[in-house]
């Protein structure tokens, strides 16, 4: 007699479980990718987020800067004016500082013109 039937059955079980196991092969891998898949647009979602902060900070800072450069320049241009009022007023106070330069270096000859004044207040006293 043959049994032509179980030399067959052997080949088509393993094929069997060949073809189990490389569905249960692939489902894993797909969930194992989907969750890599999850996990990177997570991430991909924090660093636009990431993104969006650092790119509403430079503005800010941008804006600071702006405001500096304003306010430097506005410093700026009062301090070229205090400087240019300050040049006139050396240039007027010096002709009267040479002058009392001059009456130093002469020498001060006779009476005290305070010194009546003194002696009256000491009177008084």
């Amino acid at each position: 007699m043959k049994q032509r039937g179980f030399l067959l059955a052997g080949p088509m079980l393993w094929a069997a479980v060949a073809a189990g196991t490389l569905i249960l092969g692939l489902t894993v891998a797909l969930k194992v990718q989907s969750a890599r898949l999850d996990a990177a647009k997570a991430h991909l979602e924090a660093c636009e987020t990431r993104y969006g902060e650092a790119l509403e900070a430079i503005r800010k800072q941008n804006e600071a800067v702006k405001e500096l450069e304003k306010a430097s320049k506005e410093a700026t241009e009062r301090a070229l004016k205090a400087k240019e009022k300050a040049e006139k007023e050396i240039a007027r106070m010096k002709p009267e500082r040479d002058r009392l330069a001059e009456l130093v270096k002469k020498g001060f000859k006779g009476q005290c013109p305070a010194g009546e004044a003194v002696k009256k207040i000491r009177e008084g006293f």
